[in-house]
C-alpha cells in the first residue's frame, strides 16, 4: 500500500499519497516542522479521499515518547473509584501500544505476535525475533513462545481453520452439555450465543492473538469439567496458560470452587497445573531478557464492560443495552442448576476486575479470555427471572384447620 496524509473539512477528506506531486511529508515531518497549518490547507486541494477503501494508520509513525494524563476528568476518577486528584497524575505509552482509528481491540498485540510468526517462519528463534522487533510494551504483552511455535510450522490458512474447529468444538461441546437443561430448540441458543462472542476476534484478523485461542480453551475447559471429571479440564487449562498467561486467572477460580467443595484431589490437580505453570512463566520472563511486566492500567469497570462488548458481535449497540444484557448473563449464569452455572459468573466477574484494574491500553484485549462465555448465561435469564418474579410475588398463606373430637 501507499502511505497518504489528509485533511477534513466539513465531513469530507482530501489529500494526496506519498507518491503524488503534492504530497507534503509525514504527518511526524510535518509536526516536527510546526508546517501543520500550511500543509492543511494545501491537503484540502487534493482529491476527496473514499475512507471506506483506506486502512487508517496511527497519526504518528514514530513519536519518540507519548506522555499522558490519568483522571483527567471527573466521571473516569468515579468509574475507577479514585478520588479526584489534586495535581496531574502523569504516565507514558509505547509506540507499539498505538492503532489506527478504528482498529479492532487487540490489534498492537496481535501485530507483535503476528510478526514474531512472520519471522520464526524465516528461521528466526522465537526470543531472538521477539528481540530484534522490540516488544516496549512490557512482557505481557510478548506472546508465550508454544502458539507462535506451532503456527510458524504451519501455513497461515491451516492456523485459521484450527482456531475456528476450537471454537466450533467448544460451541458443540456446550450444546451437549446444555441439552437436557433445555428444551429442544432452546438448546441452540448458547452455542448461538457462545458464536456472538468470538465472532468479532474471527472477523477482525486477529489469529496470532493468544486471548482469543485461550477464550477457547478456557470455554472448552469449563464445559469439560464435571464431578469426579476434571483432568481434562485441567489440562485443557494448562494448555490455555501456556498459550495466554492471563489464562492463570481462571484456574485459580477453579482451585478455589475445588476447595471451597471439598474436593481435595480436584484442588491438587488444578494447584499442580498453576505451579508447573509458574516454573515455566519464571523461565519465560528469564529468556524475555528484562522485558518488565508492563504499566498497571487502572481503567475502570466502564472501560473494561465498553471493552468485552466491542470484541463481540454487539459490538454496535449502545452501552445502555450491552451493559444490562451482561448483567442478565451473570444472573442467568450463577441461577443455572449446575457446578458449571457459578463457576462461570465467577470468571466472568474475575476477569472484569483484572481488565478494570490490572489491564492496560495495551493488553486490554484481554477481555477476549471470557468474550465466549460472556452472553451464554443469557440463555438461563428468563428462567432465573421468572423464578425471582415468583419467589416476590409469592404470598405464603397459613391455613388453620379446626378439629373437633
Amino acid at each position: 500500500g501507499r502511505y497518504g496524509v489528509a485533511a477534513a473539512q466539513h465531513g469530507a477528506f482530501h489529500g494526496f499519497t506519498e507518491d503524488a506531486a503534492g504530497f507534503p511529508g509525514t504527518l511526524d515531518t510535518l509536526v516536527a516542522e510546526g508546517r501543520l497549518d500550511a500543509a492543511g490547507k494545501a491537503l484540502l486541494a487534493g482529491p476527496e479521499v473514499d475512507l471506506s477503501a483506506v486502512e487508517r494508520l496511527p497519526p504518528l509513525r514514530a513519536p519518540s515518547k507519548i506522555i499522558c494524563i490519568g483522571l483527567n476528568y471527573a466521571d473516569h476518577s468515579a468509574e475507577t473509584g479514585h478520588a479526584t486528584p489534586d495535581y496531574p497524575t502523569v504516565f507514558v505509552r509505547f509506540p507499539s501500544s498505538l492503532i489506527g482509528d478504528g482498529a479492532p481491540i487487540g490489534a498492537a498485540r496481535a501485530e507483535i505476535a503476528q510478526s514474531i510468526v512472520d519471522g520464526m517462519r524465516h528461521g528466526g528463534a522465537f526470543y531472538a525475533v521477539a528481540h530484534a522487533i522490540g516488544t516496549d510494551q512490557g512482557t505481557l504483552a510478548l506472546p508465550m513462545p508454544a502458539l507462535p511455535t506451532i503456527e510458524a510450522a504451519l501455513p497461515a490458512w491451516l492456523s485459521f481453520l484450527l482456531l475456528i474447529a476450537l471454537m466450533v468444538g467448544a460451541a458443540a461441546a456446550w450444546f451437549v452439555r446444555l441439552r437436557p437443561s433445555l428444551q429442544r430448540g432452546a438448546a441452540l441458543v448458547p452455542p448461538m450465543l457462545l458464536a456472538v462472542g468470538v465472532t468479532m476476534g474471527l472477523r477482525s484478523g486477529l489469529v496470532a492473538l493468544p486471548s482469543l485461542w485461550a477464550g477457547a480453551l478456557i470455554a472448552l475447559s469449563l464445559v469439560a469439567r464435571r464431578p469426579g471429571r476434571w483432568i481434562e479440564a485441567v489440562t485443557i487449562a494448562f494448555i490455555a496458560m501456556l498459550i495466554e498467561p492471563a489464562a492463570a486467572l481462571f484456574a485459580a477460580v477453579m482451585l478455589v470452587f475445588a476447595l471451597r467443595e471439598g474436593d481435595d484431589r480436584e484442588a491438587l490437580g488444578w494447584a499442580t497445573a498453576l505451579g508447573v505453570f509458574a516454573v515455566t512463566f519464571s523461565i519465560h520472563l528469564y529468556a524475555a531478557d528484562g522485558n518488565a511486566p508492563g504499566s498497571i492500567g487502572l481503567l475502570g469497570l466502564g472501560v473494561a464492560i465498553r471493552t468485552a462488548a466491542g470484541a463481540t458481535a454487539f459490538a454496535a449497540l449502545p452501552m445502555i443495552i450491552v451493559a444490562p444484557l451482561i448483567g442478565l448473563s451473570l444472573v442467568g449464569w450463577a441461577s443455572w442448576p449446575d457446578p458449571a452455572g457459578p463457576r462461570a459468573a465467577a470468571i466472568v466477574i474475575a476477569y472484569g476486575a483484572f481488565v478494570a484494574t490490572i489491564a492496560s491500553g495495551e493488553t486490554i484485549d484481554l477481555v477476549m479470555l471470557v468474550t465466549p462465555l460472556l452472553f451464554v448465561g443469557l440463555a438461563f435469564a428468563p428462567d432465573a427471572i421468572g423464578d425471582l418474579a415468583y419467589r416476590a410475588l409469592d404470598r405464603r398463606r397459613i391455613t388453620v384447620t379446626r378439629l373437633t373430637r
